[in-house]
């Protein structure tokens, strides 16, 4: 197939990973990204953070012009949107009317949190051929919305970048830690953190947001970073000991990429008790679970001062990642049959 790949393609992004798992297997992709670096750099910026909240978000990166250009010069047999934050309906109805192009949508956020100003989306969700979301939730509320088509897949981690690395000894007093969380600041999660600095447990904490953490303690000493990407993101993985795999609330998510990256990094999985996080390891021999504060904290406890036991579940769990095929690859290689065969029937 020959695909128009329009996402956030930031070296680190999940959006990324997916369209080189797309060429893993040979298909043909033209890339447009929708957050170049020079893109990136002016979101930062207080002002335009400041409008996007007050008039949703601003095609910095011409994403539009540039679809809209490159389909006038090539036909393609999909085009794949990686949230469609920016994409505008008259963009699609345009390419619906004028070439035999499946449009696809993916999205690992939940659509219904405000946050994500997903009003392009909603406005064209009924133009989509199908719709493929990590969020099982959500279906039914797509389908009320007008998606015809809605398929879940599953959350993964790339294969290429998520496994286990020898780390130097300079980056292993930089970025090392006995338990770790890496990820965005909201109260629950600081809730969990700070139950356990309360209780002198080793923990450090890096990711965005943290600056409104409410517990001045908890900001001063274990806060070490902002986000981290690609390989430090790996390397401090690598060279922690417990790994926490707690979700966001925010976005009813049941599961996150870090319930993948930490076991295929060889690291042990301390994750929050979730159906979904229980259907992809067997606790106790491949991650452990809790789904409280105090258990939490009993479990760290005891596999800080089991080296054996939390070894042995961290190859377990990395195993796990490789014979229950839970990359982006594999993910992807599924996707794409279900898009092969709707074009099938379409053409047919």
């Amino acid at each position: 197939m020959k695909i128009l790949y329009v996402g956030p393609l930031w070296y680190g992004s999940t959006s990324l990973q997916r369209m080189e798992a797309i060429q893993h297997f040979g298909h043909k992709t033209v890339p447009i990204d929708t957050e170049p670096e020079d893109v990136r750099k002016k979101q930062s910026r207080l002002i335009c953070r400041v409008a996007k909240k007050i008039f949703g978000p601003k095609d910095f990166a011409n994403t539009n012009k540039r679809i809209l250009e490159t389909v006038e010069k090539e036909s393609f047999d999909v085009i794949w949107i990686d949230k469609g934050t920016y994409i505008l309906p008259s963009v699609l109805s345009h390419i619906k009317r004028t070439t035999r192009s499946l449009l696809v949508h993916y999205n690992t956020d939940d659509i219904m949190r405000k946050e994500h100003q997903l009003d392009n989306y909603f406005k064209a969700i009924d133009i989509y051929g199908v719709h493929f979301t990590t969020n099982n939730f959500n279906i039914p509320e797509m389908h009320e919305l007008g998606a015809k088509r809605v398929y879940f897949s599953e959350l993964a981690c790339d294969d290429n970048m998520y496994r286990p690395v020898d780390v130097p000894e300079e980056d292993k007093r930089k970025l090392g830690s006995d338990i770790f969380f890496i990820g965005h600041w909201e109260p629950k999660t600081e809730k969990l953190i700070g139950y356990l600095t309360e209780h002198q447990m080793p923990v450090t904490v890096r990711g965005p947001n943290w600056h409104k953490a409410k517990n001045i303690k908890l900001l001063s000493s274990v806060v070490k970073s902002g986000p981290i990407w690609g390989q430090d993101y790996v390397k401090s993985i690598c060279c922690g000991k417990i790994g926490l795999g707690i979700v966001s609330k925010w976005n009813r998510n049941l599961t996150a990429g870090r319930i993948f990256e930490i076991p295929a990094c060889g690291t042990f999985l301390l994750a929050e008790r979730t159906p979904s996080i229980q259907s992809v390891y067997v606790e106790g021999k491949e991650a452990e679970f809790f789904s409280n504060s105090e258990e939490l904290l009993e479990k760290a406890k005891y596999y800080l001062s089991h080296d054996k036991e939390r070894q042995a579940i961290a190859k377990a769990g990395h195993e796990r990642c490789i014979t229950s095929r839970y990359s982006w690859k594999d993910r992807v290689r599924e996707m794409l049959e279900k898009v092969e065969e709707i074009l099938n029937g379409e053409r047919n």
